[in-house]
């Protein structure tokens, strides 16, 4: 007989494991929405995520903002990403956006 704990050792099914994704996936989900539905629905979902101190939230917003003709936004999200990481070559990469996307 396996020992009690108080609780089910059932494991959870996929669906609820769906409603606790972590932050970065939930990202990740967004950009794909880019992709499928195109950028406006990606936006929105993106706004909806609470990832404020994360560089790559920063990143994807100024990807699908880009993708919006809404340059000046996408280059202060790039700006955001950038004052956010400390990864060089995170850091060369959103400079080379930046440039793109100001130039």
């Amino acid at each position: 007989m396996p020992p009690s704990n108080g609780g089910s050792s059932k494991r959870p099914s996929p669906r609820e494991r769906r409603g606790r994704r972590r932050p970065s996936a939930e990202k990740d989900r967004a950009i794909a929405l880019a992709e499928v539905e195109g950028p406006g629905p990606a936006l929105a979902a993106v706004d909806g995520l609470d990832l404020g101190s994360y560089h790559l939230y920063h990143a994807a917003r100024a990807d699908v903002l880009l993708r919006l003709g809404r340059d000046d936004e996408a280059a202060a999200a790039c700006r955001s990403a950038l004052d956010l990481t400390e990864n060089e070559a995170e850091r060369r990469f959103l400079e080379q956006r930046l440039a793109v996307m100001t130039g």
